[in-house]
């Protein structure tokens, strides 16, 4: 699976590619755009051996308990402009997940449960074919392999997440262009609570462009989360084709 910074990388190239609207001058405050941790310098190194064993236990413990919400954001800034992209859902394994995102202003709803890929967009249901390489809106999926090239990793301090004590991780990536990271785990339940990446490369046939990423994950092994009926999809998918073909 692709991680969350390569996706991105090709959701901005495809925006910008395509002429997709709401593109505008750069003047929203990434602090109003989510949370904004603030700078803490120095720190304790940390192996990237055992920042690596964090992460892991971290994925798996969340693995275990199968479900949790997760809500975040992407600024992406070309020159003088800035792209700006929403996602909130849920994430229920192995079965799968529901994302509702808004990427340059643009709504849509993605359903990917048991193998299948539906995707919502101006009260439209689409099914997509399993062959197309869609892009995957699970910002918990590769971990914990987007953090295998992690290095100069500090523990810079501790600070509450949604009421729960948590170990701030900061280092940087091993990738194609200045990467760098800032990631939170509960100092009790050892869960993952929020990362922020941030990533600045050349965009071909653009110039210099950069990223900020962040999402927070919550309400681990929430027993209210109900599970997607993929009967209800079917019979909308039915019903509408029904609709459409009626002259």
């Amino acid at each position: 699976m692709r991680s969350p910074t390569r996706l991105l990388v090709v959701l901005l190239t495809l925006l910008i590619a395509g002429g997709c609207g709401y593109v505008y001058p750069s003047a929203v405050p990434p602090g109003e755009l989510g949370y904004v941790p603030e700078e803490q310098p120095g720190g304790t190194p940390i192996s990237a051996a055992e920042f690596l064993d964090l992460v892991e236990d971290a994925s798996a413990r969340g693995r275990e308990e199968g479900r949790f919400w997760y809500t975040g954001w992407v600024a992406s800034f070309v020159g003088k402009q800035q792209i700006n992209s929403m996602y909130d859902g849920t994430v229920h394994i192995p079965e799968g997940y529901v994302a509702n995102v808004r990427i340059a202003g643009n709504p849509l709803r993605v359903f990917r449960w048991e193998g299948q890929l539906f995707i919502e967009e101006r009260t439209r249901w689409r099914r997509i074919p399993e062959a197309r390489d869609d892009p995957d809106y699970d910002p918990f999926g590769d971990f914990p392999g987007l953090f295998d090239g992690a290095s100069d990793v500090r523990l810079v301090g501790q600070e509450g997440v949604l009421g729960l004590p948590s170990h701030i991780y900061e280092g940087h990536l091993d990738l194609d262009g200045v990467e760098d990271f800032r990631l939170w785990i509960a100092v009790d339940t050892g869960h993952l609570m929020q990362y922020q990446v941030n990533l600045s490369f050349l965009l071909g046939g653009v110039g210099q462009a950069r990223q900020e990423i962040f999402f927070r994950f919550y309400r681990h092994g929430d027993p209210g989360m109900e599970p997607l009926d993929l009967d209800k999809i079917e019979q909308y998918l039915e019903d509408q084709a029904l609709r459409e073909m009626d002259p």
